[in-house]
């Protein structure tokens, strides 16, 4: 450990009198490394709010193990917090491990390490016993652990987010759809309201069947106009469609012919709403007396 209360790695490497297979070591490079820097560059600032561990575990050992811990901050850095930093205990399931030393013993010593057991300081070989080929009583591992800061950092509100936006368009659309079903309906309504009014209308002034036929004649011109401006535009196409007379031949027909005596004269002394009430009580007697008798009347003509 440096002063501040850090972690570092010393770094030895041999330096040899020449190239040849049996040259001296005549010193040794040393290199002083900040586990800090190491972390720092291994995350890069992709993990704010971690915390790292590395232990230092030894086989056989009463005392506790040691532990410097790293957290990475939201500078990019990862700094030293302190030896055996106490974790959150609800991240504890979330925690990863893995051991970094020392390596397979199989694997783990090099040639220059074996040449480097086997010389003293001045070059002088040196006798190795077999317990240097064992594996070490003491490892060192890497934990990680998430923070609060960690969570926070890294949850975002973009699936709620998502989840408003579409949710706000599907409604918007439904209350489209639902204003135009409105509109069409009163627009439907008000078109059979006006069609039972000229329905009603025509029905009061011809019999049943002329007013069928004059329907009937209406619908086909209709549709007949209608197909035109499909085929020839709305500025264009044939002449309007001419219907035939509705006319119809009877052979014994009976007419009859009535009138009001001292009407002129009576109606000149009266008020417009007295002659109007003689008149409207006349004519729904003569109505209902030609229902009875399944007769129509053709018209009314006064003076």
């Amino acid at each position: 450990e440096i002063a501040t209360g850090q972690p570092i790695s010393i770094l030895l490497e041999p330096i040899f009198d020449s190239f040849a297979p049996d040259a001296p070591i005549i010193g040794v490079a040393v290199a002083a490394i900040a586990w800090a820097d190491i972390l720092n560059g291994i995350l890069e600032g992709e993990a704010v709010g971690m915390v790292i561990d590395v232990e230092h575990r030894c086989k056989n050992q009463e005392e506790e193990s040691t532990r410097y811990s790293f957290r990475t901050t939201s500078r990019g850095t990862t700094d030293f917090i302190g030896i055996n930093f106490k974790h959150n205990s609800k991240y504890d399931s979330t925690a990863q491990t893995v051991k970094i030393f020392p390596h397979d013993p199989d694997t783990a010593d090099s040639s220059d390490d074996r040449r480097l057991n086997e010389q003293d300081g001045d070059g002088t070989p040196t006798s190795t016993s077999d317990d240097s080929q064992d594996e070490s009583p003491c490892a060192y591992y890497v934990s990680t652990h998430m923070t609060d800061n960690f969570v926070d950092f890294w949850t975002t509100d973009h699936s709620k987010n998502y989840t408003i936006i579409v949710v706000s368009i599907f409604v918007f659309t439904a209350m489209v759809f639902f204003i135009y079903d409105v509109l069409v309906q009163h627009r439907n309504k008000k078109v059979v309201r006006t069609a039972e009014r000229s329905t009603a209308v025509v029905s009061s002034l011809f019999p049943k069947n002329v007013a069928e036929q004059i329907m009937e004649e209406t619908d086909h011109r209709d549709h007949i106009t209608m197909q035109a401006i499909g085929d020839y535009g709305v500025t264009g196409g044939p002449a309007p469609v001419r219907t035939k007379p509705i006319a119809d031949l009877f052979s014994d027909t009976t007419i009859m012919f009535a009138d009001i005596v001292g009407f002129t004269a009576w109606s000149s002394m009266r008020e417009p709403t007295q002659v109007f009430l003689l008149l409207e009580t006349i004519f729904n007697a003569f109505d209902q007396i030609a229902d009875h008798h399944s007769v129509f009347k053709v018209e009314t003509v006064g003076d």
